[in-house]
């Protein structure tokens, strides 16, 4: 039997303004390459001090397999 998986990428944020465009690009390039239709790239930003809050909610309206969920506060490791 052939099943379509999806896979899930999980990927915490705090502080990562600099390199999450980076980041999202390199990842999205490798599941792509992967030849994988079915996948997502969850963030999980915890709630940074700087822009990360922006650029991540600009992935998940520019890209429909990014995902966001906000942490009110900084839960740490």
């Amino acid at each position: 039997m052939d099943f379509d998986k999806k896979v899930s990428i999980i990927i915490p944020c705090y502080n990562e303004e600099e390199i999450i465009q980076k980041t999202h690009t390199k990842v999205k390039n490798v599941l792509d390459k992967c030849n994988l239709h079915l996948y997502e790239i969850i963030y999980i930003h915890d709630s940074s001090h700087e822009g990360t809050s922006a650029i991540l909610e600009g992935l998940a309206k520019s890209n429909k397999a990014a995902k966001v969920i906000n942490h009110s506060r900084n839960h740490g490791h």
